[in-house]
């Protein structure tokens, strides 16, 4: 997590204080890269020290390393419309696309994660958290009967996945900020895991 924060901090000191609205936006922006290294953080203890943590946990915990809420408070920093007085409203949706693109990553990566005993992944830890695998398993399961054994809860997966998005869309078209395009904004998450499935 230390070494994170410092590699963002020589980002922020060198190139992105530069950025028109930087001052407006600082402190969320700070706050949203210790989520990142947070989030990372979270992983490493939960693969080194092995641990079950109910799903809904590792999905929250480890939705900023997607850095859709960095990235979309960069765009803020840049932007001369965008009003302060939404910034609240466009946080919580850029949560809410945080998770739509962690859920989309991992029903890309889940199989390679497998090989990888990365227990932070949503399926792997799913099933955990069900009981049908054992941190045990991986020692002694071949990585495909792993994966043919994992298979229906990557399918839970994509329901949670619809979930979030149906949650983003509603958010979306609740929230009426006006500052920019919210549905081009959910669209082009939704559109990322419609390519994420005809990679499958």
């Amino acid at each position: 997590m230390k070494t994170t924060l410092e590699i963002y901090s020589d980002l922020v000191r060198n190139q992105i204080t530069l950025l028109p609205r930087y001052c407006d936006f600082r402190d969320e922006f700070l706050l949203t890269m210790r989520n990142v290294a947070e989030s990372m953080e979270f992983s490493y203890l939960l693969n080194k020290n092995k641990i079950v943590y109910p799903f809904s946990h590792v999905v929250r915990s480890r939705a900023a390393s997607t850095m859709v809420e960095i990235h979309s408070l960069l765009d803020l920093m840049s932007s001369k419309n965008f009003d302060t007085s939404e910034l609240g409203k466009a946080i919580v949706l850029f949560k809410l696309a945080d998770i739509v693109a962690m859920l989309s990553n991992t029903i890309n990566t889940w199989t390679r994660e497998i090989t990888e005993r990365d227990y932070s992944c949503p399926v792997i830890s799913l099933a955990l958290e069900k009981k049908l695998i054992k941190f045990s398993d991986f020692e002694k399961v071949s990585a495909e009967n792993l994966k043919e054994k994992l298979s229906p809860v990557s399918e839970m997966i994509e329901n949670e996945l619809n979930k979030a998005i149906l949650s983003m869309k509603e958010f979306a078209e609740n929230s009426e900020i006006k500052s920019f395009d919210t549905s081009k904004f959910v669209n082009s998450y939704v559109n990322l895991y419609w390519q994420t499935d005809a990679m499958n």
